[in-house]
């Protein structure tokens, strides 16, 4: 039986041959097959016609303390500072003419992670924005726990802090905060 001649789908693919029985033409079809299913994966995502994703649950937060200006104002962007025995989320705005150098610091910190705004979801930043919170009930204080090495695993109170300040979300697990 003759082989049939096909339509090059790829036309900057060499390994084309042109037939429909060869190799090169199976394994661009099965590429080109490959780029439709994922198109059509994002487009029933971006339509929403693919179910969301289920939240196990949602943990409550609790209101621990507000910061004495709006974030909007820095002028230092917030960052994390890792350094010496007390980690610390640090900014700078000014007050009365002169730069004011204020932060965050944790005591016993375990673990630390930083989302930019466009990583956020709405739960990152309602309760959060400007605003020291506790999550409670926190799976990833659990998820800590549980990868931590027995002798250590309950030395320590565990707390999950987040802020959000201006486009980004900070999360902590420490014993303890304190104002800079």
């Amino acid at each position: 039986m003759k082989s049939k001649a096909i339509q090059n789908p790829d036309p900057l693919n060499p390994k084309w041959s042109g037939t429909r029985n060869s190799q090169a033409s199976s394994s661009a079809l099965t590429y080109w097959s490959g780029i439709i299913r994922s198109c059509a994966f994002v487009k029933r995502r971006r339509t929403k016609g693919w179910p969301a994703q289920p939240r196990s649950k949602m943990s409550s937060k609790k209101a621990l303390h507000t910061i004495s200006v709006a974030s909007t104002s820095f002028t230092t962007e917030a960052y994390w500072d890792g350094r010496g025995a007390y980690p610390a989320i640090r900014y700078g705005y000014p007050k009365d003419g002169s730069e004011i150098q204020d932060g965050i610091k944790f005591g016993k910190m375990c673990a630390m992670r930083e989302r930019a705004e466009r990583c956020c979801t709405e739960w990152h930043i309602r309760d959060a924005y400007d605003t020291l919170v506790e999550v409670e009930d926190s799976d990833w204080v659990k998820e800590v726990r549980a990868d931590m090495d027995g002798r250590w695993r309950n030395k320590w109170e565990m707390h999950h802090y987040l802020i959000y300040l201006d486009g980004r979300c900070f999360e902590v697990i420490a014993a303890s905060w304190a104002v800079l």
